[in-house]
């Protein structure tokens, strides 16, 4: 979408002469999916994601980077959404208390310049959807976190996902599938052997919005996932797996 393009380029012009001294400070990358599905098309729940993604964003410290794209019913090459940046630190002049002091200010107020945009392009997806979304290939978005990680050099890597969880693509349903410990297990290995699980070794995992109205449902979808996430390399662990974030302490 154009405002993101024209956000990108803003952000860009005003980090050219920017850069992170802290090096010695683990870094983190965090990418972001949003399951823009009818399924999430309301009001309380779009409004959750954006309360917790905002949550998130204000972890955002120099030299970390992140990545945000949609879910949808062509997860892989569906590019409506696609926002990436790099919080970067203003270097001063000199290492001198006074200069010191203004580069930290003028950092402080690029972000917030900076957090305030990406609120507000956020906001506008959310509620302005360019198009209505039907089904959901949370499967295949993963293919696209497995390449951002791969593409950023930051230690700590963090996928938060922003959905009801309920997969509804051309090969599963888990509304109508009956996710059994055998079910689960063959939808995991049909993924291994077509090569479709992703490489997510050391991402730490947080499910945000995970919904269903019959709980024994609920149950087995997140059974699912947990193990499905083992299988790639990845950790969730189960309290961070749930309708809103418990706590985000990255």
């Amino acid at each position: 979408m154009k405002f993101f393009a024209l956000n990108f380029l803003i952000f860009s012009f005003l980090f050219v002469s920017c850069s992170d001294k802290d090096s010695n400070v683990e870094k983190k990358i965090v990418c972001v999916l949003f399951d823009l599905s009818e399924t999430t098309n309301n009001y309380e729940t779009r409004k959750n994601y954006l309360d917790n993604f905002k949550i998130i964003l204000n972890t955002m410290q120099g030299g970390d980077a992140i990545y945000t794209s949609l879910i949808t019913e062509r997860s892989v090459s569906d590019i409506t959404m696609s926002l990436n940046f790099e919080f970067n630190n203003v270097t001063p002049k000199t290492d001198t208390e006074l200069f010191l002091k203004i580069a930290k200010k003028q950092t402080d107020s690029l972000f917030r310049t900076i957090r305030d945009s990406i609120m507000a392009s956020v906001n506008m997806v959310l509620f302005n959807p360019p198009k209505k979304i039907n089904s959901t290939e949370i499967l295949s978005s993963l293919q696209i976190a497995e390449r951002v990680f791969k593409s950023y050099p930051q230690q700590r890597k963090i996928l938060v996902v922003f959905s009801d969880m309920i997969e509804d693509s051309k090969q599963y349903n888990f509304e109508n599938d009956i996710l059994s410990d055998k079910n689960t297990l063959r939808i995991i290995n049909n993924e291994k052997s077509a090569n479709l699980i992703p490489d997510l070794a050391n991402v730490k995992i947080y499910i945000v919005g995970a919904f269903h109205s019959n709980t024994n449902k609920y149950n087995r979808i997140k059974d699912f996932w947990l193990k499905y996430f083992k299988t790639t390399g990845a950790s969730l662990q189960s309290h961070n797996y749930g309708a809103s974030l418990i706590r985000f302490d990255e």
